[in-house]
C-alpha cells in the first residue's frame, strides 16, 4: 500500500475519533445539565411544599385563636380534607329546620284557609306571626301546635266555634278509626261471639276516650319515648281484654302487638 493512502487512512480515523469525542463530550455536558436543571426542580419543589406546610400551620393557628372552642386540625388534614366549621354546620342546621317550619306553616295555612274561608288580611297576620317565630331561635322548630295556637289569635268568633267543631269531629273520627282497626285485629285472630265483639269495641272506646289516650303531645317525642308509650298503650289493650278472651287468647293477642311495634311489654 502506498504510504499517502496509509497517511490518508490515518487521518480519516483520527478525524472519526475526535469527531465521536466531541459528540460524545456534548452528550455528556447535556446529560449533567439535565441532571442538574432536575436537581434544582426537585429543590424548588421540597422549598415550596414546605412554605405550604408553614402556611397551612399558621392559617390553623389563626383559626384556633378565632375560635378557641373549634378542633385544630392538622396541616395535611387541612390540604386534603377540608371539614365544614361548626358555624357551617351550625347554619345548615338552622336552614334544615327553617325550612321544615315553612312547610308545616304553609301546610296549616292552605288546610284551614279552605275549612274556615279566612280572609286575605287574615292569611297575612298568620303567615307574619309564623315569620316572627320562624326567626326566634328559641323557638323549636318541632314543635306542634304552634300555628294553631297563632290561629286562634286571628279567628272571629264564628270562626273558632267552627274551628273547634272541626277539632272535635276529626279527634272523633280518629278514635273510631282505632278502636275499628283493633277490633278487627282481634276479630281475624280469634272465633268471636256478637257478645264478644261488642264487649271489646265498649272497651276499647273506653280507653280512647279517656284523657290520657285522647290528649295528643304538643311536641313530637324521640323513638325511645315514642316506643315507650306505645308499649304501655298496647299493655293497656291487652289488660282490658281481660275476662273476655282467655289466657291462651291473651298471649296471642299481646305477641301479635309485640311483632306489630317490635317491641314487647311488661307482663302483669
Amino acid at each position: 500500500m502506498k504510504s499517502w493512502l496509509i497517511a490518508g487512512l490515518a487521518g480519516l480515523i483520527a478525524g472519526a475519533g475526535l469527531v465521536y469525542a466531541l459528540e460524545s463530550y456534548k452528550a455528556s455536558g447535556e446529560a449533567i445539565r439535565t441532571q442538574n436543571r432536575i436537581a434544582e426542580l426537585e429543590q424548588s419543589l421540597a422549598k415550596a411544599k414546605q412554605e405550604t406546610k408553614a402556611e397551612s400551620a399558621r392559617l390553623a393557628s389563626l383559626r384556633q385563636q378565632e375560635n378557641p372552642g373549634a378542633t385544630e386540625l392538622s396541616p395535611a388534614k387541612t390540604e386534603t380534607e377540608p371539614n365544614p366549621t361548626e358555624e357551617g354546620a351550625a347554619q345548615e342546621r338552622q336552614a334544615q329546620r327553617q325550612a321544615f317550619m315553612e312547610r308545616m306553616t304553609q301546610r296549616s295555612l292552605d288546610r284551614w284557609t279552605g275549612k274556615l274561608k279566612l280572609t286575605p288580611d287574615q292569611i297575612t297576620r298568620l303567615k307574619n306571626l309564623a315569620q316572627a317565630r320562624m326567626v326566634n331561635p328559641s323557638q323549636d322548630a318541632r314543635a306542634w301546635g304552634a300555628f294553631e295556637a297563632e290561629l286562634l289569635q286571628v279567628l272571629s268568633p264564628e270562626q273558632k266555634a267552627a274551628y273547634d267543631h272541626i277539632q272535635n269531629r276529626e279527634a272523633q273520627a280518629r278514635q273510631e278509626l282505632r278502636v275499628n282497626t283493633e277490633l278487627s285485629r282481634v276479630q281475624g285472630m280469634f272465633d268471636l261471639s256478637d257478645t264478644q265483639k261488642d264487649q271489646i269495641f265498649q272497651k276499647f272506646a273506653t280507653l280512647e276516650t279517656t284523657p290520657a289516650a285522647s290528649q295528643a303531645p304538643t311536641t313530637p317525642m324521640d323513638a325511645n319515648a315514642a316506643a315507650q308509650a306505645r308499649e304501655e298503650r298496647n299493655q293497656k289493650r291487652v289488660d282490658a281484654l281481660k275476662g273476655i278472651l282467655t289466657p291462651e287468647q291473651l298471649k296471642e293477642y299481646a305477641d301479635s302487638l309485640n311483632s306489630t311495634n317490635g317491641r314487647g311489654f311488661r307482663g302483669r
